[in-house]
This record gives structure tokens, sequence and C-alpha cells, in this order.
């Protein structure tokens, strides 16, 4: 048995435990520093490492249901200027989105916000929020247009 300290394409991935020949493991994997035998030692360290990923794991699972319950309620009003004849002189983008969630205290970057385009039409628009762990929200985005 050995544990994976990179990944190795086809063979294994880093912090993975696994039953590997010991010819292979003696004569290629652990000399180029890609695995180390897993020794009690090493097997006891290796069990407390994987309960500290999955207790993380599930701490950040936890916020990001806390954050995506908390996106479902809000709704980001954008009063955006606009001219006699309709012309929008602005639009809310993907920057603009994560500046209104952190100043609600949620943390996201413009790669965790869907947005096909920069909306400036009146009305009620959509933008889902991808928060990890597999948990999205949509942040709904209420356009008005002050005319000058």
């Amino acid at each position: 048995m050995v544990i994976f300290l990179q990944n190795v394409r086809g063979v294994g991935a880093k912090g993975e435990l696994k039953d590997i020949k010991d010819g292979y493991a003696r004569n290629f994997l652990i000399p180029k520093g890609l695995a180390q035998f897993a020794s009690p030692d090493v097997l006891k360290r290796w069990r407390m490492e994987q309960e500290q990923r999955e207790h993380q794991k599930q701490k950040l699972a936890q916020r990001a249901q806390r954050d995506a319950e908390r996106i479902h309620s809000l709704v980001f009003e954008a009063a955006l200027s606009a001219d006699k004849r309709g012309g929008v002189f602005a639009s809310v983008n993907k920057q603009a989105i994560r500046k209104y969630l952190a100043e609600q205290g949620i943390a996201v970057d413009d790669g965790q916000i869907e947005l096909e385009h920069p909306v400036k039409e009146e009305g009620m628009h959509a933008a889902r929020i991808k928060l990890g762990q597999g948990i999205e929200a949509n942040l709904m985005i209420r356009i008005t247009h002050d005319r000058t």
C-alpha cells in the first residue's frame, strides 16, 4: 500500500491510498517522490488529514448553503442612467454583482457568476451564482432607468 504524494496519470491521485505492486512502488514511485509506503505511522497521519479535509469540506458546504439561502432572499436594485431617447449609459455586469454581494457579506469571484452579458434592460433579471460544493443560487436583479 502506498499514499500518493502527487498525481500519477492512470495510477493514482495525490492523497490517495492504493495497493500497488511492490516492484513498481520501490523502483519507480518512491524514488521519484511520487508516493510513499503506508507504514502504520504514515497511515495514522493520512487518516487524520483525511478527517480534517472532510471536516473542512463540510464547513465549506454549510457556508455555501447559508450563502445560497441569503442570495435567494436578495434583490439587487440598480437604477441606471438613461437619456430621453432610452439610451442607457451603464449596465450591471459581473463586477457590479460581485461588489453588491461583497457588501452583503458574501465573497465570490467573477468566475462564480454566470451572466451571459451585462444587463441594461429595465425589468427583472437573474444571475446564477456558483458557490461551490455543487451549490448554486439565483440572484434577482431589478433594473430601472433614471431618465435625464
